[in-house]
């Protein structure tokens, strides 16, 4: 068996089912797999079930591909989307996103970690979230895939102490200039970003017009936006340029021309 990095199956050549997986060393993997299996501690219950009832000598570990590490994630995701194998709980590579666990599964899981000085506060180092960020690079999920993950996540709330933790997180943060790009290119064409071309229908703006009267800021949200405005480049006390000025204003004229040209036609 090879020792390099690839993604494995694992075969029941008597059902024909089979567990899909990848690891930087197959042969290790193989041997970690196996020695759980035969120890009935294996942490994935339909694998172990499945071994219990046919015995070892129905399962064939195979790689399918050898691949670089940092593509280990991007191929196990595609044969995991195309061969939708039996075994696998998680239809995710490397995450348990899609995996619905019962009431009495989470309450032991809440169970066991409390105490656990290993997990609990525990913070990666840069180099283990480089490797990670550097595994997932070039990643493109399937549609199928990405569905899953919005539906996982749809009705998730932030609590305001996670919104705080992620607030204070970003404060002082300053984006790379390629960083920008990107975001400036993502934006491009978003009807909810820059490069908007669509106009707003009538009905919408009536939608939009209805839904907003009578609604009142808090005096606590006033202060909040008023505080929140306080040297802000983009508002109090921000001088546009004489170029940005005369854009502008000639916007505005057009605009005008526009509303003008559009009476007299009526």
């Amino acid at each position: 068996m090879n020792t390099c990095p690839g993604v494995y199956k694992i075969v029941n050549v008597l059902s024909g089912k089979l567990y899909l997986g990848s690891a930087v060393n197959l042969r290790a993997r193989m041997t970690e797999h196996f020695h759980v299996l035969r120890l009935g501690t294996h942490r994935n219950r339909h694998l172990q079930n499945a071994f219990n009832l046919y015995g070892e000598d129905a399962f064939v570990f195979s790689p399918l591909l050898f691949c670089e590490s940092f593509e280990l994630l991007r191929y196990e995701q595609g044969l995991i989307d195309s061969l939708r194998p039996g075994y696998n709980i998680h239809r995710v590579a490397n995450s348990p996103l899609g995996t619905k666990r019962t009431s009495e599964t989470r309450e032991k899981m809440s169970l066991s970690a409390l105490g656990n000085k290993r997990r609990l506060g525990r913070k990666n180092t840069p180099e283990a979230n480089e490797k990670t960020r550097q595994a997932i690079l070039g990643l493109k999920r399937s549609p199928e895939t990405r569905e899953k993950i919005r539906q996982a996540h749809l009705g998730t709330r932030h609590t305001p102490e996670t919104k705080e933790k992620q607030r204070q997180a970003s404060l002082g943060k300053k984006m790379s200039p390629e960083h920008k790009e990107r975001l400036r290119k993502r934006n491009l064409g978003n009807k909810y970003g820059l490069g908007h071309s669509h106009k707003v229908s009538d009905e919408a703006r009536e939608k939009n017009r209805q839904a907003s009267l009578g609604y009142k800021h808090t005096p606590e949200a006033r202060e909040k936006n008023r505080q929140a405005s306080l040297g802000n480049k983009y508002a109090l006390g921000y001088k546009h340029t004489p170029e940005t000025r005369e854009k502008m204003s000639q916007a505005q004229l057009s605009r005008w021309a526009a509303v003008r040209k559009g009476e007299q036609n009526d």
